[in-house]
């Protein structure tokens, strides 16, 4: 059973044609982007206010010692701590929004690490 193998006539050519699609990319690259800072997502824009509020409070040791000690509590406590806080908020306070932005930082993964970037952005100078 050994035959020869045919190529037919109808079957696709073996070389994929790039040349078209380099020529897109680089048309693509050349048209002029967007800045940055101005397209934010929504929760980019929550990060933003939350990281305002933060640079705005005094770094004392007794945040210091807060932190520590929010860090080392469980789930249920921390969403107890926030709630307590949240109740305090509705004085709109300075130092309740402070304390409710600063709990909001803890209160997922995402809005730790988005906050944590707008921090970085407004401390390079970056932000809005």
């Amino acid at each position: 059973m050994s035959a020869a193998v045919v190529m037919l006539p109808t079957a696709a050519p073996r070389k994929v044609r790039n040349s078209p699609t380099r020529a897109r990319r680089a048309s693509a690259a050349a048209l002029p982007q967007f800045p940055r800072a101005k397209c934010m997502t929504p929760w980019e824009r929550d990060a933003f206010g939350r990281a305002k509020r933060i640079l705005q409070m005094s770094r004392t040791p007794e945040l210091a010692i807060a932190t520590a000690i929010f860090m080392t509590l469980d789930e249920m406590q921390k969403l107890r701590v926030q709630a307590s806080v949240a109740m305090m908020g509705e004085q709109h306070t300075d130092t309740s929004l402070q304390a409710s932005a600063w709990l909001e930082c803890f209160s997922t993964y995402g809005a730790t690490s988005a906050t944590k970037r707008a921090l970085e952005r407004l401390l390079s100078g970056e932000g809005q």
